[in-house]
């Protein structure tokens, strides 16, 4: 724990839940300026600055206090790029939901499905992670998985401005401005 007490490690998370609230907030407001699937890549990306920053906290014994406050400034920042990927995903599926308003319930189903599949999985290996290599197993884990999710990223993002098409124009509500970004 980089010879953090208890309540130094209790006082972070809060923060950083106090942190993740303003970037779902922020990021949940720029859905007119930037496509669904750019603020995904982008809360991915600041998973992954969040878990290096994370790594070098663990091993942070010995560094200057300066160094390990700038490490945590690093992980904040990538903690609010991260949240962004929660309302963002949300934001897309009812996209997709819109698209059959008769078949909402059932997608909402499959939703909570492979959400539920998604977190036994990755506490399934997690736990092997963390077992075999303590918590940086977790965080190596958790960027693996982060890597793994560019793959069907990359697959919406493909047909990402066909979500939510009107008839009438041929064109997703709002995408006209965000093409491209």
């Amino acid at each position: 724990m980089g010879r953090f007490d208890p309540i130094a490690i209790s006082a972070g998370l809060g923060v950083g839940l106090l942190i993740f609230f303003a970037g779902l907030i922020y990021w949940g407001n720029r859905f007119k300026a930037l496509r669904r699937t750019t603020i995904i890549f982008w809360g991915l990306v600041g998973g992954a600055v969040l878990i290096g920053a994370a790594v070098a906290i663990n091993h942070s014994e010995g560094f200057a206090p300066l160094l390990a406050a700038g490490l945590a400034v690093i992980a904040i920042a990538g903690l609010f790029v991260l949240a962004g990927a929660t309302p963002a995903a949300l934001g897309l599926l009812a996209d997709i939901s819109e698209a059959f308003p008769h078949d909402r319930g059932a997608i909402m189903g499959l939703y909570s499905v492979f959400l539920a599949l998604g977190q036994i999985i990755g506490a399934l290996i997690g736990g092997f992670a963390a077992d075999d290599f303590g918590i940086d197993g977790l965080l190596v884990a958790t960027l693996v998985l982060l890597g793994v999710a560019l793959v069907p990223l990359a697959q919406l993002r493909r047909w990402e401005h066909q979500v939510g098409m009107n008839p009438q124009t041929g064109h997703a509500p709002g995408l006209e401005a965000r093409s491209g970004r």
